[in-house]
């Protein structure tokens, strides 16, 4: 809008719903003349301009496809274009002052006579590619919940008093400082004050709340998928007893069965019946023998109760193998024999002694 829209006396809950509103119809009359469909798109409403100055603007991010009236899409001739941004600047003027003229008359009226030429100007329109709309929808986020500026671009202040605020020049992008003084910088941040109950962020066409019908028949169309993602859900972040924030160094996550194409690890082996069994090596200490995971390590006997000698808490005893259990010679392929096959181990020591036989 021109600066003389801007600095308007009229409210500014007005000046924005119309600002929203037309430039959402502007762009409707422009898809339906040029490409013969009905665009979806988002609009969001700024307010602020590089140095917090007053400079409301409308951002819209559309999709690169309408659906024509006899429920197809329709796309631009060239991908990387959607609509001319003079005819849309046009088409948003005329809208605005028949607008103004037919709802509001007394702040046209105030406005032609203070400007007369506010409505033969020429108003500018910038349409351009942005890809995926990934880079557009991460800029717009950031003013979603916030305005004007974040408290980064405060660096203090000089020797007289006055604020010291960082600005980017517009396509240069090189920062330079402006110096405010305090009344100034607050009498520009409450320009950027939206109204009480305000809608900043609209959705129109078949993006809007009410279309999700239109919606998945677009996005079938498109992307064959048949519904809409699940919203991600962003939990707050806690906080420590200190009220800090606190960082999150990993995920658990829940466990749950093997997939069915992951190998499953090979069962236990069991004892052969009739061959091994539990007994006493004393009257205080019961035992239980069970085969190993390898044929060398024998069979493994394991102290259920306090063991009356000190020091001792396991013992290993390897039995001769029996007949579908030997040890290949190595001609063969298979293991070596071993000649302490027999020995009992304690804490780790050979004894040359053979264990005491199990009571039946």
């Amino acid at each position: 809008m021109p600066d003389a829209l801007r600095a308007s006396q009229g409210p500014p809950a007005i000046l924005y719903d119309l600002l929203l509103r037309e430039a959402a119809g502007a762009l409707k009359d422009l898809c339906r003349s040029k490409l013969g469909g009905t665009p979806g798109f988002t609009t969001v409403l700024h307010t602020w301009g590089r140095q917090l100055q007053h400079h409301p603007h409308v951002h819209i991010v559309v999709p690169g496809v309408v659906l024509a009236p006899d429920g197809r899409e329709r796309y631009p001739d060239k991908p990387d274009f959607l609509v001319h941004g003079a005819p849309l600047a046009a088409r948003f003027r005329n809208r605005l002052e028949i607008a103004l003229k037919n709802s509001h008359p007394e702040i046209h009226a105030a406005l032609v006579r203070d400007h007369p030429d506010v409505f033969r100007l020429k108003w500018v329109a910038d349409a351009r590619h942005t890809g995926s709309g990934k880079p557009a929808l991460r800029y717009l986020a950031r003013y979603v919940f916030r305005s004007a500026l974040g408290p980064g671009r405060l660096l203090g202040y000089d020797g007289q008093g006055r604020l010291r605020l960082q600005c980017h020049q517009s396509g240069a992008n090189r920062p330079f400082v402006v110096l405010l003084t305090p009344e100034e910088f607050l009498r520009r941040w409450c320009l950027h004050v939206l109204p009480k109950g305000f809608v900043r962020v609209r959705h129109h066409g078949w993006m809007s709340g009410a279309a999700r019908k239109v919606r998945l028949r677009v996005r079938a169309l498109v992307c064959g998928e048949l519904d809409e993602p699940a919203p991600a859900v962003i939990l707050p972040r806690p906080r420590c007893a200190l009220r800090r924030e606190m960082k999150l160094l990993a995920t658990i996550e829940p466990r749950g069965p093997p997939p069915e194409d992951e190998p499953r690890p090979p069962p236990p082996l069991t004892p052969p019946k009739g061959r091994l069994r539990a007994g006493r090596v004393s009257s205080r200490a019961s035992v239980a023998v069970f085969p190993a995971q390898t044929p060398r390590s024998g069979l493994k006997i394991r102290l259920s109760r306090p063991n009356p000698r000190p020091g001792l808490r396991s013992m290993s005893f390897a039995p001769p193998a029996p007949s579908s259990w030997p040890p290949r010679s190595p001609s063969k392929g298979g293991l070596k024999p071993d000649p302490h096959a027999n020995a009992l181990r304690l804490n780790g020591k050979s004894n040359p002694q053979e264990p005491p036989s199990p009571r039946p």
